[in-house]
């Protein structure tokens, strides 16, 4: 994908997803704990996954790092 394909195309969402809540709520801590580190886990292999790729197609580096912080909305 080059970059003129993320100027044109905002896949970014302009709002932030609902919020899990009341799915982590029913969960004990300990749980919630292990769901977040989980998630976390993924979001940075899959980054770190299409890093290269996207330097390679001129992608600035912003837009993973942008990437990243939508991710994390659902949980702040």
């Amino acid at each position: 994908m080059s970059q003129e394909h993320w100027k044109t195309h905002k896949t970014l969402p302009t709002h932030p997803p609902k919020r899990p809540d009341k799915q982590l709520s029913s969960g004990t801590a300990s749980q919630n704990r292990n769901f977040l580190k989980l998630y976390k886990s993924v979001i940075e292999d899959v980054i770190e996954g299409v890093r290269e790729l996207f330097a390679e197609e001129g992608v600035d580096e912003q837009v993973l790092k942008d990437l990243k912080q939508v991710c994390w909305l659902p949980f702040h």
